[in-house]
């Protein structure tokens, strides 16, 4: 009697070991599960502790307006304590506003920056203003700081009365360069609009009546030269009259020549003991004596 032939297939699996099976793939989910958790956990801990570490640095280090404070006072900027008169204010705002223009402060830490160099009186004050700007609601700019700053220390009747002071000034016994000095002192507080010419023929008009008649005839249009000038002319008097005045310092011949913007080297930018000693020709010609230099000289006769 021939035998059963054996099935080629693995005969199925009881019960028990499919139940044995998806337990086991149900617990290797659980702890792929579990593992995925605990990085995303760790993931989460570095980003937190990475975010508690920046926020201590960011509590400890200086705010970027100290760094800039620093690089402002590098430029030792000037202190202003209120009690110093308008020429202390005019020059206080210009070499501060000066600093910012060469550091290229922003527009938003002026004031801050400017207000940080106030002591004394200027400091009490600013304390009070500042109060009433924020109480009206008006944005502090750098323009309105400046507004009321000048407003306070230099306020409109004080630039007028320089203006006519300005407008009123003469030589009289100073020295053509103490004149100057004290010309352009008072220039720099007159508001209106001016040119090169006008600031000449206003200089021109409050010097000495003796330099004045020989000055104003070459018609000079620069004022650097235009001071060069006098002085040279100043000093010739002064030799007439038996060295009897104010003789001008070698800096008064040399300093407005040498110094402006654009002011042309001639024979008037020289040393007026240098100007002096070239010959000439006696007082009241018109030539050229043989041998110089062809730099021309007026000579008229007083």
């Amino acid at each position: 009697m021939a035998r059963p032939r054996r099935s080629a297939t693995n005969p199925p699996l009881p019960a028990d070991m499919n139940q044995m099976a998806h337990a086991m793939e149900a617990m290797a989910a659980t702890v792929r599960q579990s593992l995925d958790m605990i990085q995303q956990q760790q993931a989460a801990n570095q980003a937190a502790a990475a975010a508690q570490a920046a926020a201590a640095t960011a509590s400890t280090a200086p705010p970027p307006e100290y760094h800039g404070l620093s690089e402002f006072r590098k430029n030792d900027p000037p202190q202003f304590t209120g009690v110093d008169g308008p020429d202390a204010v005019e020059l206080w705002i210009r070499e501060i506003e000066k600093i910012f223009l060469t550091m290229g402060c922003a527009e938003e830490r002026k004031v801050l920056y400017a207000t940080y160099m106030l002591t004394g009186d200027a400091e009490m004050w600013w304390h009070g203003a500042r109060a009433m700007l924020e109480a009206r609601g008006e944005v502090i700019t750098w323009a309105v700081f400046r507004s009321s700053f000048l407003g306070k220390f230099f306020p409109s009747h004080v630039r007028a009365a320089k203006e006519r002071e300005f407008l009123n000034l003469m030589q009289g016994n100073s020295s053509v360069y103490e004149y100057a000095i004290q010309f352009e002192r008072l220039y720099r507080f007159y508001s209106h609009p001016t040119s090169e010419e006008w600031r000449c023929q206003r200089f021109s008009d409050g010097l000495r009546t003796d330099i004045k008649r020989i000055l104003i005839p070459l018609r000079i249009t620069e004022f650097a030269d235009l001071v060069d000038q006098a002085t040279i002319i100043e000093s010739l008097n002064a030799e007439d009259v038996g060295g009897v005045g104010k003789a001008p310092s070698s800096r008064a011949a040399s300093s407005y020549g040498n110094g402006s913007k654009g002011a042309k080297k001639g024979p008037y930018n020289r040393s007026l003991r240098q100007q002096q000693s070239r010959p000439s020709q006696s007082r009241g010609s018109a030539g050229i004596s043989p041998g110089a230099n062809r730099d021309c000289y007026f000579w008229i006769s007083a």
